[in-house]
């Protein structure tokens, strides 16, 4: 396939401009020579346009590297693009066999974001080899987490965005819902994650593993990415450097790979810190960046027996109980939030796995879960699972977390963290068998549990299981920059933006500890204030004198606090592509990293649709999607009259009629409270039910004959029809 360099279309100049600013270039490296040696890391190339950097276009390309091998845009385009997809079911990622290879750019970790980075580097015109350190790619993506935490769709752009519309394509053929029509599973979606889709965009981004699987082969074949498979970095003699350079990692199979720049996209971060990069682990105390909820969070107290022989101290605690509170409220300590597996679950009788008890059941790792049940009758499997639906009436289950017994995983060696990811592995199992079968879990929880199993058709070369554990914080890098609570918040903008951060702070228990008055404790959970934030360049690049020519997508500079939320899979893509296209201007320019021009990488992430400005992410997920098939279920309950104004209203941008909103929520209340006299009656009932939020929104607006904000009738439109379906 033919490549290019990273000119930028907008010189218009192609090969012409590229033979007179050959004495340029040639000038301009002589220069760099001889500053790269200075410890300043001041930026000399602020000014400079990308199309005074690479090689030149080749003919019929446009300058500044290839864009991907497929149409998204066209219809033919879709059609054919989906064919050749389709086409890599009986494909899969070939292995690079070369050893002491000699790159470019090196990837490592085979995330979604050392995905994105391997396919950029190759667009840029790069030779790049990805490490993979396992045969599994894809990391969380095609791990289970299905269901993609993007709240904000149109801060996702570039080759993230190119995944979530081939995962669209992917489900816009009618062969691969094999188990439910596509109008069944997102009726049955409701509102869950936004309504899964963007019809406008073309996005969809509920998925089942086995399409994420196919989407990244797809991808990384079409790119021709050369993917190592099975190629772990050696942690003890696995960095080789020349000063604050990187010159070669080497994994423990014994191969040695070479490279100008290399990209850290593990996890972990254990690239980074075999290099001597500055880390953490833990949370840091709120006096460290000044911020308000980071540190220790007290939680609330749970009225269950500690003790393993309930009533009797000298029984010792339940498991991962700690002894005594971890410490004063906004401290820091070395303590992580759990992880878990998000593992795929199936109600189809003819795609089920049996989960059976494991060979080594503990009882005792869920006697604080039955004391629990015991203690709150009303408790039901969504109280204590999360089965948000995927397609073909699979799940994206979360909240099986093993709380505490995950401290050891960000700096451990593989054996300890294959100890941990087998010791949460045989939890989860247990933890479904318990509530499947144990005599004090409540019937109807159990009848629901065994409703449920694996799903046959998912991991088949790994029991159906996956196996990826969900690593929701590792290591993370300490730079120039740290990302905190106040970018966030927006107290605090990042100037050299590379992506948009818009998720919420959030963080899941930390530790169960007992209290000085004798009652367990959860602490360290953390859920709120939501952001549109750029994410500062400087916040991927380590310190000069610690890694001139290393990238860190991933692991990167941010506080435990801000890591909640910018650890969500398409952030870690996005940074992925802008990694890489930094590491491309790097290897054409002979600098440093941390030189890098953000003038000149700025305008190539543009061109190549990355989305860098807050303000053009204008409202939350929810309102471009097709309303007729929600339209037509309400129709059909007769909850909506005049039929043909709501679809004429549905295709417009208008906000709908106060009056119609109004009729609309009085209708669907009395479908469940016939004696609703009135709109304040009905919101309240709606609110009741779960399908609105606050019903003096309603009262307030459609009650005093203010047209309601249209993307709140689209999302009570969707919540009715799905309670209606």
């Amino acid at each position: 396939m033919n490549t290019a360099g990273i000119n930028s279309q907008s010189t218009g100049k192609g090969k012409r401009m590229f033979k007179k600013n050959l004495l340029f270039l040639i000038v301009l490296t002589a220069l760099i020579c001889s500053i790269l040696a200075a410890p300043a890391t001041v930026n000399f190339f602020a000014g400079m346009m990308p199309g005074q950097i690479g090689n030149p276009p080749a003919e019929n390309e446009p300058a500044g590297g290839a864009g991907p091998g497929y149409d998204l845009v066209t219809a033919a385009g879709r059609e054919a693009a989906l064919r050749r997809l389709l086409a890599y079911r009986s494909e899969t990622v070939q292995s690079e066999p070369a050893a002491d290879g000699e790159y470019d750019i090196v990837v490592y970790g085979a995330t979604g974001a050392g995905i994105s980075a391997a396919i950029q580097a190759t667009r840029l015109g790069k030779s790049v080899v990805l490490l993979a350190e396992s045969d599994h790619i894809g990391g969380m993506t095609s791990s289970g987490l299905g269901a993609t935490d993007i709240n904000r769709i149109r801060a996702v752009g570039g080759i993230a965005r190119e995944f979530y519309q081939l995962i669209y394509l992917y489900y816009s053929a009618p062969e691969v819902w094999a188990r439910q029509s596509r109008a069944d599973y997102f009726l049955y979606l409701g509102t869950d994650f936004w309504s899964g889709r963007s019809d406008s965009l073309q996005m969809m981004w509920m998925f089942e593993p086995q399409a994420a699987q196919l989407v990244y082969r797809f991808m990384l074949g079409e790119s021709g990415v050369a993917v190592a498979v099975n190629e772990r970095l050696d942690l003890t003699q696995g960095v080789s450097k020349a000063g604050s350079r990187l010159t070669a990692i080497r994994t423990e199979s014994g191969k040695t790979f070479r490279a100008k720049v290399f990209i850290d996209a593990s996890y972990e971060g254990d690239l980074m810190a075999e290099a001597g990069v500055s880390f953490v682990v833990g949370r840091e105390p709120n006096t460290a960046y000044g911020e308000t909820v980071n540190g220790i969070r007290s939680g609330g107290e749970l009225a269950i027996d500690p003790y393993r022989e309930a009533g009797n101290p000298t029984s010792g605690l339940l498991p991962y109980i700690e002894p005594t509170p971890p410490g004063e409220e906004g401290s820091g300590d070395h303590r992580i939030q759990a992880y878990t597996y998000r593992f795929t679950l199936t109600d189809d009788p003819a795609n089920q796995v049996l989960i059976t008890k494991p060979d080594n059941y503990d009882p005792l790792l869920y006697e604080f879960l039955a004391r629990w049940l015991e203690s709150d009758p009303g408790i039901t499997l969504g109280d204590i699972l999360v089965l948000t639906p995927l397609p073909n009436r699979k799940t994206d289950t979360n909240h099986a977390d093993f709380i505490g017994a995950n401290y050891a995983w960000p700096e451990g060696d593989y054996r300890t963290r294959e100890e941990i990811a087998a010791s949460h592995r045989n939890y989860i199992l247990g933890l479904l068998w318990f509530l499947a079968n144990d005599a004090r879990v409540p019937p109807w929880v159990r009848e629901d549990m065994r409703a449920w199993g694996l799903a046959a058709d998912e991991f088949t070369d790994n029991g159906n299981f996956p196996s990826q554990i969900y690593v929701r914080e590792a290591r993370r890098m300490v730079s120039d920059y740290v990302v905190t609570e106040k970018d966030v918040l927006g107290s605090r903008v990042a100037d050299d933006g590379v992506g948009l951060g818009t998720y919420w702070l959030d963080s899941h228990v930390v530790c169960r500890y007992l209290a000085a008055d004798g009652r367990v404790r959860e602490e360290g959970k953390l859920w709120g204030s939501e952001g549109v934030y750029p994410i500062s360049y400087r916040a991927i690049v380590p310190q000069a004198e610690e890694g001139a020519n290393l990238l860190v997508p991933v692991a990167l500079s941010a506080s435990h606090v801000a890591y909640g939320s910018l650890r969500m899979e398409p952030v870690y893509m996005v940074l992925g592509q802008s990694a890489a296209t930094a590491a491309a201007i790097a290897v054409d320019l002979g600098c440093t990293v941390q030189q890098v021009p953000y003038q000149a990488l700025r305008t190539l992430l543009l061109r190549d649709k990355q989305i860098l400005d807050p303000s053009a992410v204008k409202a939350p997920n929810g309102s471009d999607v097709e309303l007729e098939p929600y339209l037509n279920v309400l129709a059909g309950a007769r909850v909506i009259t005049e039929p043909e104004y709501w679809f004429v209203a549905a295709a417009g941008k208008d906000s709908f009629r106060a009056d119609k909103a109004a009729e609309l929520i009085i209708a669907l209340a009395r479908q469940i409270d016939p004696a609703a006299a009135d709109l304040t009656e009905a919101a309240a009932v709606l609110q009741a039910a779960g399908i609105i939020g606050t019903p003096d929104y309603w009262v307030n607006t459609a009650g005093q004959g203010i047209d309601p904000d249209r993307e709140y009738v689209v999302k009570l439109i969707i919540a009715a029809a799905s309670k209606l379906r």
